[in-house]
Order: structure tokens, then sequence, then C-alpha cells
């Protein structure tokens, strides 16, 4: 096997959360090819001053460069790539998993990998694995947040994905779109009054200096995805897309059991530096999941038919 160098850009910050997958990864895709095959790991920022010095940084996202061409692999947001695959908002409805170890069924399953699988057909990425970046959802705010009534009325900043603003349209809140990146500076200029977001960005970010209260609703996961263009996936040999296929899998594996111990930490740290963390009961979240019960009804018809029933069901 002659030898290939890929470069993986981390395309989005916090980089820690994105490192290691990318890391994991390599060290496997190293070892499978005996070394013929080396991941080269770089920031969005040291990816622009190598190879794209004239470009506004801002303009720079991991799935459009993939896409392009310009670089080999990425890892991005799933409402990003639901954007270019129907099928992956699916996985943005509310109360779709009741569980990790149902979710880790569905995403590295045959309803998983068919999903990462129909992004060839829609563009020139390939995905290969389903990776956490934060886990469950939780919700932040300056105010309690100990019941879904609490959420009507509200400015909430939600993802840009039509299925979170769908669901919180449906709580009688006033979602207000954004990537989770700039959720601090929407609460710090008081453009929405609470909103998603997920513990591992809770302080990395700088979401807890604006907000005082944190509630683990877990209505919906937050997840991305492990991509790679699908040119240079094609240009490799069936024996060899079967490896690194494996070593996807097997890293997200990892890098989701690590999503979630980085959690538990960080909502401990949350609770010692003064944030009110609640935990919302059954009876709450079953609330939520009855008030949004109907989302499910306006997008039944937008998936492949039977597809919610499956992860339901799985």
């Amino acid at each position: 096997m002659k030898k290939m160098k890929l470069r993986w850009v981390l395309a989005h910050i916090p980089y820690d959360l994105f490192l290691r997958s990318a890391a994991a990864f390599a060290k496997k895709a190293h070892e499978i090819s005996n070394g013929a095959i080396e991941i080269d790991v770089m920031g969005i920022d040291q990816y622009q001053k190598k190879y794209a010095p004239n470009t506004d940084i801002k303009n720079l996202q991991g799935f459009a460069l993939v896409n392009s061409g310009a670089i080999e692999m990425s890892q991005t947001y799933n409402a990003v790539l639901g954007s270019n695959l129907q099928d992956l908002r699916a996985l943005d409805m509310p109360y779709l998993f009741d569980n990790h170890e149902q979710a880790t069924r569905v995403l590295d399953g045959p309803i998983g990998l068919a999903m990462l699988k129909g992004l060839e057909n829609r563009s020139n990425v390939r995905g290969l694995a389903f990776t956490y970046s934060g886990g469950f959802r939780i919700m932040v705010s300056n105010q309690p947040l100990n019941s879904v009534d609490a959420i009507n009325g509200q400015r909430v900043r939600v993802s840009y994905s039509p299925v979170a603003v769908d669901t919180f349209g449906l709580l009688g809140a006033k979602p207000v779109s954004t990537s989770v990146a700039d959720a601090a500076e929407a609460q710090r200029d008081n453009l929405v009054d609470m909103g998603e977001n997920t513990w591992a960005r809770f302080f990395r970010t700088g979401v807890n200096k604006y907000v005082t209260h944190a509630a683990n609703t877990k209505h919906s996961l937050f997840l991305t995805s492990i991509i790679i263009n699908k040119k240079i996936w094609n240009d490799f040999t069936p024996e060899t897309r079967e490896m690194l296929q494996v070593a996807a899998l097997e890293a997200a594996e990892a890098e989701r059991k690590e999503s979630l111990i980085d959690a538990e930490a960080v909502m401990k740290q949350a609770k010692e530096s003064g944030i009110v963390v609640t935990d919302w009961s059954n009876d709450q979240q079953n609330e939520m999941k009855e008030k949004t019960a109907s989302v499910y009804d306006k997008y039944a018809k937008t998936f492949t038919p039977k597809l919610l029933d499956k992860i339901k069901n799985s």
C-alpha cells in the first residue's frame, strides 16, 4: 500500500472535544495500514495559516472543506449534516433515545451506518461514525428550570435544526438558532433567556459566566460525525475501507465513553462553583415528551418510511 497523508481538520472550538476521536482514529489507521496511512490532525486556525492564509477563518467550515476536497477528513455537527441528508434530522427528535445503550445500537448499527453512507448520495462526503462531543443536551438559564412551564414564553437558543426549532415552539418558546459555539455570547448579549447546551461546553465556551441554573432535561443527543472526502474513500481498496470503517467505529465508541465521563466531571464542577443543577425526574421529562409529541407527526413523512419507529424500537 502506498503511503498517504490525510489532513483531519478540527473545525469546531473547543478543539479538545474533537481531538480525542481524531487521535484515536489516527493511531488505529496508522496501525492497520502498517504505517502507510498518516493522519495530520490540525486546528482550523493552523489550516488557515498553512493552506488558506487569505481566507476569513469564519468561512472555513469542516463539512464544506471535506466536500470540496480541500481537506480529507473532519468531524462536524449532525445539524450541519442534516442539511444534506434529511434522515439525519431524525436524530434531533425529542426523547428519541431512552438511554445510551439504545443510542449505541442505532448509531453503530445498520440504521446509523445507512444514514452515514447515504451522505455520499447527496454530497462528496462519506460519513464513517457518530460521536457525541457532548452527549445528552441540557438547558441553561439565569432562572430556575424546574419544569417545562419555565420554558414557555422564553427566548431559547437552539441549533439550526428545524426539528429543534419546532420542538421548542411547541413548548411556547421563541426559538433563536445559533451555533452552540456562540451560546455564551448570546446569553451575554441578552439575545436569549435560556438555551440548549451540553456539559462538555459549559466551561469550555464560557457559558458558566452568564447563567446560574442548568437542568438535565436529556431531551436529545448532541451528535457529531467523523467524515471523509468521498473520492479519497473510494480510492482505497475494499479491504482498506473495511479496516478504516472499523477504526472509525472504535474511535467513536471510545470518544462517546470519554464524553460521558467528562460530562459527569463537569456537572460536579458546576455544582461546586455555585450553579444550581436540576435533574429532571421521569415525570418532568415525560411532560416535555408529551407536549412535543406532535413533532413526530409533522416529520414522520419527511424521513424514510418507518425510520422513527425503527429507531424507537431498537
